[in-house]
């Protein structure tokens, strides 16, 4: 009488060394192939590289000239008077400061 489990455990024993043996299997018969291939069929150059001409850069139309702007409109405002910006870093601890204070007002 065998304790439980016991054929549970040998089958997993003998899947694994199978495993192992083919793995082992595969390799040497890989390098007994690598060792029987003449040199010079195991490598071949590449095929030569055909380099086309250089074709002459496409001509683009010439851009249209943008007068100066007079301070008249909302697209003259944003060129002349650049904004400052908050960082992200601090956009994001303004942020979880409120959060804070909501969590903290929530609670109490």
């Amino acid at each position: 009488m065998l304790p439980p489990g016991t054929l549970r455990r040998l089958r997993i024993k003998w899947c694994a060394l199978g495993v192992l043996l083919g793995a082992g299997l595969v390799a040497s018969a890989a390098m007994y192939v690598a060792a029987i291939v003449p040199p010079e069929l195991a490598y071949r150059s590449a095929a030569p590289t055909v380099r086309p001409e250089a074709s002459p850069a496409p001509r683009h139309p010439a851009a249209p000239a943008i007068p100066p702007c007079q301070g008249q409109g909302k697209d003259c405002t944003a060129l002349d008077a650049p904004r400052p910006l908050p960082e992200p870093g601090a956009l994001a601890l303004v942020a979880l400061g409120l959060a804070a204070l909501a969590a903290h007002r929530s609670h109490a």
